[in-house]
């Protein structure tokens, strides 16, 4: 991990995998940032993360996981078909529509909370942000947020 006192500029070198994390009822959680040689996150599993922005880490148990990130290209060459307009189109109605209402508000939306995997360890941070409601899934030192 690069190291610096600005976190903005802190940086996890190698291979990436992320993953969108989802409540029983669809909601998002968060999404997780790893090392693409980590073993992935699997729903119902309780996974530990650090929020980004937090110094302690937090527990989440996803009811469901979505990759994020899926190879098109490789070496000039398609991998598979590309989706059509429309389903790109609903595809990115869907991800809109599953955020909360605090988050799409055009005047001070609430930050989308994303973390990074077990091993990456922040040490240089500001405090844990408690912006979730205390029934959030989400648990930072033993606190729900």
């Amino acid at each position: 991990m690069k190291l610096t006192e600005d976190p903005e500029k802190q940086t996890l070198p190698g291979s990436k995998a992320a993953f969108r994390l989802l409540g029983p009822d669809g909601s998002l959680l968060l999404d997780v940032l790893q090392l693409a040689e980590e073993p992935p996150p699997q729903a119902g599993q309780e996974l530990r993360v650090w929020p980004r922005g937090a110094q302690e880490s937090c527990t989440v148990r996803p009811a469901h996981v979505e990759p994020l990130l899926r190879l098109w290209v490789q070496q000039g060459q398609l991998c598979e078909p590309l989706p059509s307009l429309a389903e790109s189109r609903a595809f990115a109605q869907l991800s809109l529509s599953r955020l909360s209402p605090a988050h799409r508000r055009l005047e001070q939306p609430a930050l989308y909370q994303v973390g990074g995997g077990p091993r990456h360890q922040p040490p240089l941070c500001a405090p844990c942000p408690h912006s979730h409601p205390s029934s959030s899934p989400l648990l930072c030192a033993g606190r729900a947020v």
